[in-house]
């Protein structure tokens, strides 16, 4: 009996939990539209006393973000040789059924000069 019991708890223990969407997923991508990976991306509530948060995009150019909505929210975007991208004020509306997560695309521009090779 108490193996059984066992058996029963641990299975239940290994069952995937139902996780949450993000609210807000920026992606930001080159002056060609491709996605730029290992970028650094900060969300900035504008409220007085919450901080930052900080992610990396992926290799698809996306960064997730779990922050609360029906807040404002500053954004900024950099990798070396690109130019810092900001966007000082962004309002994220409450989450619905409907739109549960909010996008958000970044073009970033190249810093320095370019060179053509021929």
């Amino acid at each position: 009996m108490w193996l059984i019991m066992l058996l029963l708890f641990a299975s239940h223990q290994s069952l995937p939990t139902a996780t949450k969407s993000p609210s807000l997923i920026v992606q930001l991508v080159d002056p060609n539209w491709y996605p730029v990976p290992g970028a650094k991306v900060t969300v900035k509530p504008l409220s007085t006393i919450e901080e930052s948060v900080v992610v990396h995009t992926d290799n698809a150019g996306y960064a997730n973000f779990w922050v609360e909505a029906d807040k404002d929210y500053a954004k900024e975007a950099k990798l070396a040789g690109f130019k810092t991208k900001r966007l000082e004020h962004m309002h994220l509306f409450k989450r619905t059924e409907a739109t549960p997560t909010a996008y958000v695309q970044v073009q970033l521009q190249l810093s320095g000069p370019m060179t053509t090779v021929y």
